[in-house]
């Protein structure tokens, strides 16, 4: 049998395409949706975390180089209950703050809370409090809060929240530092002396590098506290980083704490027969203190002459050592009061003469600095002309110094020495205002006393110690018999150098011509034989220019030799315009110049003429001068290749010179204008 099928109307077309294009639509626009949902829903497998490297015992790095501590355990415990992979990072922290900003990690962890940063993080709840106290060196005294921290050089580490704390407190003189580990070292290395860093890392590596008896620390300026943080709008991730460390167990945190920290020591169970044993020897102990009570009162008795006579005996024994010590002691201070003569009259070299002084005085006068200030001639200033040791002000020599209020202002004005034994600042301050950073640093001792040659005070000579009182009338008298004797020898070094001077003047003078200040035909010759060799070496080419006056007789013979000198100087300043620097002028006699151009770096004599006839033209146009400035010239160009001597370079450019000169004679007579 046979069925008929209905033909689909075209009406039911249509529909079945409305049906198909709608069913499109929902799967363009629905199907990313769907997508997006499933990615959200799919559950983290891997974290990366950040976080300091050098926090010890947080989290820092063995001898191999690798993470270990009681963050690194927890995270691990963390991954074996949530099952997450964690990729845990220790870097420096700054470079860690800068991972994190940079969105190549997902949890940052010991970091501490700010208001800056809060507003591109979201914290955990905080796990550990840190104390942030101020270290410093034990010679410095003074420093108890960061108000006390002014006009201190303070060791901080990049990025850490200490930055922020000083700077809003007004202190601003930070140096950085990329880890806890580094700055501890540089103090061991005396570049700093004062740092604001975390109390636990501070303590570690003080006592790793043996510097916990130099160093001193102040209350702690506040109290930070751990967190992790991830980006902000992360609070899913922040719930599943927080839930995790939720079910690490408070026995299984403790264990972790007590591996890193440490665990008490318990006493000994044999300790209970220790103290009987104890109480038996002290028993024993008062019955043998009666019975030797007993026979001292005895002995006593009897040895009381003996003691009187003993007593007299040493008395004339101390006196007698007394008397030996006095002598061997002003015969040592005369042998080197003479070998400090011997030595400093035995150079004029002023730097040779300190050293060995300073040497030569450390065998009779103790001191952790000596100082040697000389009076300035040109106003009323000291100058340090030289430093034994080193000072908290950081002068060093050649710095200068007020005569007002100084030590050593105060020895010049009254020709008189003294000593100084500050017991506090107060008194410094009353006295010497510039001395209380030294006070700070440990002074406690000054000798100071003028230096007087000739009946003036040239300058001061002062020691420093920062032992209490360690100056006495007796070393007072010997600085100023040392003084006097420095004090001659550096009168006659500054003589030796005055004339040392006046001879390299006077040899100066022979090389140059006094009118123009070029040099002269002598020292123009020495200067280019000595250009000569240079250039061989060195295969570099250089030009030599012969510069003829024109027309200076005629100067001379109308307007007078004063106006001829002057077209000299003119000639010579247009020269200098024309010329480099590094190019030798020089006047070889009468009306003739020459310049040796080193640096030639355009060889053509055309460009060099232009130039000179520009500046000559510039010179004229001005018409400061009765008359008008010209000059003939040659140039010869030296070929280290094709070597000449200099007379054969000069006899070159002075026979231009001359065919320039007549060439332009010529064309006078042509044109009578």
């Amino acid at each position: 049998m046979s069925v008929i099928k209905n033909p689909i109307t075209s009406r039911e077309n249509r529909l079945l395409k409305a049906g198909f294009r709608l069913l499109l639509l929902v799967c363009v626009f629905c199907l990313p949706a769907i997508a997006g949902i499933a990615r959200a829903a799919a559950p983290l497998t891997e974290i990366t975390v950040v976080s300091d490297d050098n926090y010890p015992p947080y989290i820092f790095r063995d001898h191999t180089g690798r993470l270990q501590g009681i963050l690194v355990d927890e995270w691990r415990l963390w991954e074996q209950k949530t099952g997450i992979r964690v990729d845990l990072r220790g870097m420096d922290w700054d470079q860690a703050q800068k991972t994190m900003t940079e969105g190549k990690a997902q949890v940052i962890d010991t970091i501490f809370f700010t208001e800056e940063r809060a507003k591109k993080l979201d914290y955990s709840a905080p796990y550990a409090s840190i104390d942030v106290p101020i270290f410093f060196h034990k010679d410095i005294s003074g420093i108890k809060d960061v108000n006390s921290l002014h006009g201190f050089t303070v060791g901080v580490k990049a990025g850490d929240a200490a930055i922020d704390f000083l700077t809003s407190h007004g202190i601003d003189t930070l140096q950085e530092y990329p880890s806890y580990e580094s700055i501890v070292r540089a103090a061991q290395e005396d570049k700093i002396k004062v740092f604001c860093i975390d109390g636990p890392p501070a303590l570690y590596f003080l006592y790793k590098l043996n510097l916990e008896q130099d160093y001193r620390q102040t209350a702690p300026l506040y109290t930070g506290q751990f967190h992790r943080a991830v980006p902000k709008g992360r609070k899913d991730l922040l719930t599943v980083v927080e839930q995790g460390f939720a079910k690490i167990s408070r026995r299984e945190r403790a264990q972790i704490e007590k591996r890193w920290l440490g665990a008490p020591i318990f006493l000994p169970h044999y300790l209970p027969y220790v103290f009987y044993v104890t109480g038996a020897f002290a028993i024993l102990g008062v019955i043998l203190l009666l019975w030797n009570h007993t026979l001292r009162r005895k002995v006593t008795q009897k040895t009381a002459q003996l003691r009187e006579t003993i007593d007299a005996l040493r008395k004339s024994e101390e006196e007698q050592c007394r008397d030996r010590e006095d002598a061997e002691r002003l015969a040592e201070e005369m042998a080197v009061i003479a070998e400090i003569g011997r030595v400093i009259g035995s150079s004029l070299d002023i730097d040779e003469v300190y050293e060995r002084f300073a040497a030569e005085v450390r065998k009779l006068i103790p001191f952790e600095r000596l100082a040697i200030n000389l009076c300035s001639v040109h106003d009323d200033t000291l100058s340090i002309a030289y430093v034994f040791g080193s000072d908290v002000s950081g002068r060093m020599r050649g710095d200068s110094l007020s005569l007002s209020g100084t030590v050593s202002g105060e020895v010049i004005r009254t020709r008189t020495g003294l000593i100084l034994n500050p017991q506090n600042a107060d008194e410094v301050v009353a006295q010497f205002p510039a001395l209380l950073p030294t006070f700070q640093a440990g002074l406690r001792s000054l000798l100071g006393v003028p230096l007087i040659s000739r009946d003036e005070a040239i300058g001061a000579l002062h020691f420093r110690s920062k032992t209490p009182n360690a100056y006495t009338e007796q070393d007072l008298q010997l600085a100023e018999r040392i003084g006097a004797q420095i004090a001659g020898a550096i009168a006659n070094a500054q003589l030796f150098a005055d004339r040392k001077r006046m001879e390299e003047e006077i040899r100066e003078m022979s090389f140059r011509d006094q009118m123009t200040e070029l040099y002269n035909r002598r020292g123009f010759t020495t200067l280019t034989e000595q250009q000569l060799k240079a250039a061989n070496r060195a295969k570099r080419p250089m030009r030599l220019t012969f510069i003829d006056c024109d027309g200076l007789k005629g100067i001379n013979d109308t307007l007078g030799h004063e106006e001829g000198d002057r077209a000299l100087i003119d000639t010579a300043n247009v020269l200098r315009q024309t010329f480099r620097e590094s190019d030798i002028l020089a006047r070889t006699g009468g009306d003739e110049f020459a310049v040796l151009s080193i640096d030639a770096a355009d060889m053509n004599p055309e460009s060099f003429s232009k130039r000179l006839q520009r500046n000559i033209d510039k010179f004229n146009a001005g018409g400061t001068r009765p008359f008008k400035l010209s000059m003939s010239w040659g140039t010869a160009v030296y070929d280290p290749e094709s070597p000449l001597s200099l007379d054969e370079l000069m006899s070159s450019a002075d026979g231009l010179m001359y065919a320039q000169k007549k060439a332009k004679c010529a064309i006078r007579r042509q044109d009578p204008r």
